[in-house]
């Protein structure tokens, strides 16, 4: 949800931000494509729901104790707090319009949790949105292509240089 922070501390704030990169995040309603609460789907597809290539995943980051499965069962049960009823939704007082400073999306385009479609309209709808998207990526870029997710910041900052 660090996404929908991100976007909702800009709108309100865009004097203290002068970059925003967003990851998979949803930030505005498409009622004709659902967003999936990751909480929903079984134990057994949880994983094949958040990354595109569950074993892959697995090698990056595996559970290596019993306290790493405690943590993460830790985070499912404050993350379902935190999205209560009404799932992955969109901060409701969100101004994209407020949000004019240069902004990277960056998306997996095999993400079953916020699909691409919100990626793209998202870019439309952000002034100096720029979108990039992976392939054979679901919705965790950062983990599942770490060097494709960070080459892409080190470019659009190095077009974007900040402000001193």
């Amino acid at each position: 949800m660090g996404g929908r922070v991100a976007l909702s501390l800009s709108a309100r704030y865009p004097e203290m931000v002068s970059h925003l990169v967003i990851l998979d995040s949803v930030g505005l309603t498409l009622p004709e494509v659902p967003v999936v609460n990751p909480l929903t789907l079984a134990p057994s597809e949880f994983m094949s729901g958040l990354v595109h290539h569950p074993e892959k995943y697995r090698k990056l980051t595996p559970y290596r104790t019993l306290d790493d499965a405690r943590e993460l069962n830790h985070g499912r049960q404050t993350f379902a707090r935190y999205l209560g009823s009404q799932g992955i939704v969109p901060d409701p007082e969100l101004e994209l319009s407020r949000i004019t400073m240069p902004t990277l999306l960056i998306w997996g385009r095999e993400d079953r949790i916020i699909p691409l479609a919100y990626g793209k309209a998202l870019a439309k709808a952000l002034p100096q949105g720029e979108l990039v998207v992976f392939d054979d990526v679901g919705h965790l870029p950062h983990i599942e292509a770490p060097h494709l997710t960070n080459q892409s910041i080190r470019s659009f900052l190095d077009r974007h240089p900040p402000v001193s």
